[in-house]
Order: C-alpha cells, then sequence, then structure tokens
C-alpha cells in the first residue's frame, strides 16, 4: 500500500492534525481515510521507513495547560504496515517555542531537532543600583539533541544548542533555527537560522552536538532549508530573504566552500518572494525548491562534476504559498501542500525530474508538508 500523509498547521488554532490519504500508485489519485489528532496544529513530519514510525511536530509556543508559553512538543506514532493505523506513541515537550524541524540520526540513536523560537518578549522591572530598570526577556532559540528509545518514541533531552545574533531585516530581531538535516554518513546535522544568518554544522555523537562550525550567509538571505547531496561532498540551502539557492562543498568537519548562488525564478522581479520547502531528488541529479509569491516549483539540473545548479523549470502551483513538498517512493509523483491556498496538488514526475500537472488536486486546509509511506 502507498499512503501519504499531510500535516496540518493552523498557526496556533489547534485544528489541524495528520491527513492520511491512500494513494494510487499508477495515477497518483488519493482518497481520505483519517485525520491522526485533529485538534492539534502539526507543522511538519518526518518517517523512521525502517521502524515505520511517524514524527510530527506540534509547531506551537503554547504547552498545555500554558495559554501562552511551554514550548511545543514531538508526537511519535508506530504505523501498522498491514493497516495503516497509526498508534500513539507518546508526545514529548521541547520546551522551546515551536519546534520546526526533526533531523534522525541514520542509526536511529538520536534526533536533533530545531526549535524556530518566536517573537515574544516580556518586560520585567528590575532593581538597577539605587534605581530601576526594564529587563526584556524573549524566547530561546535552541537547538536540542534527543535520545530515541528502542521503541522509536523520543527519550531524554540529552543536548541543546542556544542561538544568539539577528540579522538586519525587519523579521531578524533574533535567531530562528529553522531545519536539522542530516549528512548522507550521518556525522553531520545541517541548521539553518533565518533569524541571524548562520548556517551550522553539528557534529553530534549521541551524548553532546558539538561544537558547530559557523558559516554566515549573505546579511538579510535568512537561510533557511537544506540538503545534501546523496553520494556527492555538496551542501545546499535556500532562504527566505532571496530568491536563490546557495551550494558549497564540504569537508567532514562541517566546513564550507561555497559553489555558487543560483536564481530561483528566470526573472527577476521587484514583488516579495520566499523561498519554502527544499528537496533533492534521491538520484541526486535533480532539486525541488519551492518559491512562494511566485507560488512555483523551481526545478534544478545538478551538475554532478561541479555541484552547480541550472533551472530548468518553473512549474506553476496554482494555488498560494506552497509550503512542502514531497517524492512517492519510486519517484513518479510529487505532492505539493498549499498552505494558504488551502490545496494539495499532485504532479507526474518527467523521466528528467522536471514535473506535469495531473490535474489532481484536493482541498486541504492549512496544508503544510506532504510525505508518502509505501508498506
Amino acid at each position: 500500500m502507498l499512503y501519504l500523509f499531510v500535516s496540518c498547521w493552523t498557526h496556533g488554532a489547534g485544528r489541524g492534525g495528520i491527513a492520511q490519504y491512500a494513494a494510487d500508485p499508477e495515477t497518483g489519485a488519493l482518497e481520505l481515510l483519517r485525520v491522526i489528532d485533529g485538534d492539534t496544529d502539526f507543522g511538519t513530519v518526518f518517517l523512521d521507513r525502517e521502524r515505520n514510525i511517524l514524527y510530527a511536530l506540534n509547531e506551537t509556543a503554547a504547552l498545555p495547560p500554558h495559554k501562552s508559553a511551554g514550548g511545543g512538543r514531538i508526537f511519535s506514532y508506530r504505523l501498522d504496515p498491514e493497516t495503516g493505523a497509526a498508534e500513539k506513541l507518546g508526545e514529548t515537550p521541547t520546551w522551546c517555542p515551536n519546534p520546526s524541524y526533526l533531523g534522525l540520526d541514520p542509526a536511529r540513536r538520536f534526533a536533533v531537532v530545531s526549535n524556530h523560537s518566536g517573537r515574544a518578549a516580556a518586560t520585567k522591572l528590575v532593581r538597577d543600583g539605587d534605581g530601576f530598570r526594564p529587563e526584556i526577556v524573549t524566547d530561546d532559540a535552541v537547538v536540542e539533541l534527543f535520545a530515541l528509545n528502542a521503541d522509536g518514541s523520543v527519550g531524554a533531552l540529552l543536548d541543546a544548542d542556544w542561538h544568539t545574533g539577528h540579522g538586519p531585516g525587519a523579521r531578524q530581531d533574533g535567531p530562528h533555527p529553522h531545519c536539522a538535516v542530516a549528512s548522507p554518513d550521518g556525522r553531520l546535522f545541517a541548521v539553518c537560522d533565518k533569524g541571524n544568518d548562520g548556517v551550522y554544522l553539528y557534529t553530534p555523537d549521541g551524548r553532546s552536538l558539538g561544537t558547530p562550525r559557523v558559516t554566515q550567509a549573505a546579511p538579510g538571505s535568512m537561510p533557511r532549508y537544506a540538503c545534501f547531496h546523496p553520494e556527492k561532498p555538496f551542501f545546499y540551502h535556500n532562504n527566505e530573504g532571496s530568491a536563490v539557492v546557495c551550494a558549497y562543498r564540504y569537508d567532514a568537519d562541517g566546513a564550507l566552500t561555497p559553489i555558487g548562488e543560483f536564481p530561483a525564478l528566470a526573472e527577476a522581479s521587484g514583488e516579495k518572494r520566499e523561498q519554502q520547502d527544499l528537496l533533492m531528488h534521491p538520484s541526486g541529479r535533480v532539486l525541488y525548491d519551492l518559491v512562494n509569491g511566485a507560488d512555483c516549483v523551481s526545478v534544478f539540473a545538478v551538475d554532478g562534476g561541479t555541484g552547480a545548479l541550472r533551472l530548468v523549470q518553473c512549474c506553476p502551483v496554482g494555488f498560494a504559498w506552497p509550503r512542502g513538498i514531497a517524492l512517492s517512493p519510486d519517484g513518479r509523483f510529487a505532492a505539493v501542500a498549499c498552505l494558504r491556498g488551502g490545496k494539495l496538488v499532485i504532479f507526474s514526475v518527467e523521466p528528467d525530474g522536471t514535473l506535469r500537472p495531473t490535474g489532481l488536486e484536493y482541498d486541504r486546509p492549512d496544508a503544510a508538508a506532504p510525505l508518502y509511506w509505501q508498506t
């Protein structure tokens, strides 16, 4: 059986859940089966394909029973390969607002979680000598290392790294870690921080995150999502503050050497453009980049020798704010979730990696991140 999970993110309204569809492997058509934990907001979902464990991030700043504080949660589910049903294993608090990404150790010993933080601030009155002054306290922006239990549930919090600093942009009031992606060999975890323009490469060992190698991207670029080439030492990230994808070579210690910056759109525009998901085809020959404003999937050909990118297609999605993209296990279909458009759109994937509309479009309010699962 082929399934598609789609997280639904209502920005705190609490009526999202995870929609689970049966997918036709020949046509790509979907049939809604159930909504899992429909009263919970989920930003992104991740899958341990070896153990059939689904992880979902409750991207919120309000941990029950708090009204507006306490941080988000990691939900874990065991998936039944016979029935497709999801059994909840647990809910693990991150103690930090808006957990946005979870990366799995290839050996399934631990997970790295980035917490986007928020813009909440509190003013506290403190004594200063004989007088008083205001002290401004803001939400933490933390990258965390969690142990994974034998059954796949999330265990103890083992380590944390607090990001600091800010960029020059209006939305860069503080650090905002946004992704946590493992290299193919699992030695490195990349975390892009769109708040301080930093790209962090950690070397976790199962006990600590290690001291990251930090590369500063262009001021105001706001690095967002990242991916590694499956075979070559190439690393890529997109940006919320500019419509370009940045390419690098990386070494075993996490040092980055720039390859170049590659525009995600065929023509420059003065309108606001904001990149969302970034996905490398398993072959390593094609890179997919979602661009809001233009509301398209930008498809790049990857040069296997140099790591350079060549834009080959800007495929219109047809609905507002495409946020997540997933490829079916056989590579025949791509699912794109449009958050503001409230649609789930299915494309067929051509032999060269470009996308072709199938005409399959499904209503899914607040669709955030799709994920295929093959039993």
